[in-house]
């Protein structure tokens, strides 16, 4: 307080007061995401803010995805380096059948497969490049069946989910419920 009165402060300039302290909080809010996507040009609005904040669960899921295609790519060519043979299309359909009986390798073979690989995992993540985007690609074998889902390049990822076009995963959406009525407050896919 300035040291005004509470006697002086009319409810407009109270509301004017609570208004500007939102707009700070939302322009302090936008310079934050500008550190998560350094291409986005926000306005500093609270309506603007609050549209962002609702797709950062969209955004980490579609970096998150991009991380792991980033670290798989990384881990094949490592394998493949090792052993020309190697064949993409073979590794990544999953694990193979037991010669011996035909039959699926059984979970638990699997998972001590995995358990002993993520001992090394840690030796490869530090090579990945985790800010390069890597987007859904279609291995040439599966040319007729595109994947479900898929991931896209932007350098705007709040805008692009805003639109619907970062991902074709089903966004998560927040319901932001105004306090004092209950009422929903729609920040979702409104045009920026």
């Amino acid at each position: 307080m300035t040291g005004e009165s509470s006697e002086l402060l009319t409810p407009e300039l109270r509301l004017k007061r609570v208004h500007d302290a939102v707009e700070d909080i939302a322009h302090f809010g936008m310079k934050c995401f500008t550190h998560f996507a350094p291409d986005e040009h926000f306005e500093g609005s609270f309506s603007e803010f609050m549209r962002f904040v609702n797709q950062v669960p969209v955004v980490a899921d579609w970096w998150s995805h991009s991380s792991a295609r980033q670290g798989a790519s990384l881990a094949l060519a490592l394998a493949k380096s090792y052993h020309p043979e190697l064949n993409f299309n073979i590794v990544s359909s999953g694990f193979p059948v037991d010669p011996a009986t035909g039959q699926p390798m059984g979970d638990e073979t699997a998972m001590a497969i995995i358990r002993s690989a993520s001992t090394y995992a840690s030796r490869i993540e530090q090579y990945v490049m985790i800010d390069n985007f890597v987007p859904t690609v279609v291995p040439p074998e599966d040319s007729q069946r595109p994947p479900e889902h898929q991931d896209y390049e932007t350098s705007e990822p709040f805008r692009a989910s805003l639109r619907g076009v970062l991902t074709t995963y089903p966004p998560p959406e927040f319901v932001f419920t105004d306090p004092d009525t209950g009422e929903e407050m729609d920040f979702n896919r409104q045009n920026l």
